[in-house]
Formats: structure tokens, C-alpha cells, sequence
């Protein structure tokens, strides 16, 4: 195990100025380059020390977005479009790809895929449905996400522009 010096609340680690141990790997391949925490030295310390106030204030200004961003986000009804079957069952299934994808689409790219959390599992029918999204270590919130049906591409239309030749059909009857 390796120690590690947070440079911002993170779930599941700890709070920002926090000494924590990690796995070698998780330090060196994602906390270390995406600068969201340092190697544990005298040095290191004394840099988080020094920038203490200022990395405060950084947080509390990511909280205080995150926030915000729940609040707004709380507001809106996010519609995902669907091939169905049978009026209310999908085709398949929306899951946390598809929200994320939407989210992004709508210009919401600073939520991470991993933050959304469909609290039933994937959705498999239409309807409105609760999303919880992790916008922040400490801010979660909830998203309507509605599905509907995309009667462009149900599979029941396609079918039925499709023509069918009788004449190569060969059927003998005694």
C-alpha cells in the first residue's frame, strides 16, 4: 500500500488534506496524473500546507457548482427515445451508456459516467424514472429521464414496408 496526500474530497478515500493508503496502481495510474492527489513526502505536505486556503476555496467552488448543477439538472426532464414492443416494453434496455450519452448530447460533458446510478437497474419500459447522479463527493441528486416510444423505428414498421413476393413460395397440398 501506498500513501497518498488528497488534493479534493473524494467518495470512498477521504476528505481533501486527507492522508490515505491506496494500491500502488490506483495511485500511479489515476490519482497521481489526474492531479488528484500527491505522494506522501515533507515536501509535498508542506506544498498542501501552503495551498491549503487556496485549495479550499477551489472545493468549496466545486461543491457550490455541483450544487447548482443539481438544483438545475432537478428541474428538467431528460426524454430518451425507444423502440418498443408491445406498447410498453423496449427492445433492449437503457442503461447509464445511454443516459450519459444524453447528458453529454445536452452539453452536461463534466458528468462522469460512472456518477450515474439507475437505482433499478436498467430500464426495460416506458415511462418516467429517478436517476441519481453523484455530481459531487458530498452533492447528489436526482434526474427525471422519460422514455418514450420512437414509432420511426419500431421493428413492426419495418416490417411492414418490406414486400413480399408470393409467387417464389412453393407449397404442395395433396
Amino acid at each position: 500500500m501506498v500513501q497518498v496526500i488528497l488534493k479534493e474530497t473524494m467518495i470512498g478515500l477521504g476528505k481533501f488534506g486527507n492522508v490515505v493508503e491506496v494500491k500502488p496502481g490506483y495511485a500511479r495510474n489515476y490519482l497521481i496524473p489526474k492531479d488528484k492527489a500527491l505522494p506522501v513526502t515533507e515536501e509535498n505536505r508542506a506544498v498542501i500546507e501552503s495551498q491549503r486556503k487556496d485549495l479550499e476555496k477551489q472545493e468549496a467552488a466545486r461543491k457550490s457548482a455541483a450544487e447548482d448543477l443539481a438544483k438545475k439538472l432537478a428541474k428538467e426532464t431528460f426524454e430518451i427515445l425507444a423502440t418498443t414492443a408491445d406498447g410498453m416494453k423496449l427492445y433492449g434496455s437503457v442503461g447509464v451508456s445511454e443516459i450519459h450519452k444524453l447528458l453529454s448530447d445536452k452539453g452536461y460533458d463534466n458528468i462522469e459516467k460512472k456518477a450515474i446510478n439507475i437505482v433499478e437497474g436498467p430500464i426495460r419500459e416506458l415511462g418516467e424514472y429517478e436517476v441519481l447522479v453523484t455530481f459531487h463527493a458530498e452533492v447528489q441528486g436526482t434526474i427525471t429521464v422519460k422514455v418514450a416510444s420512437d414509432l420511426s423505428s419500431s421493428p413492426s414498421t419495418e416490417l411492414d414496408s418490406i414486400d413480399v413476393d408470393d409467387d417464389d413460395n412453393t407449397s404442395t397440398s395433396a
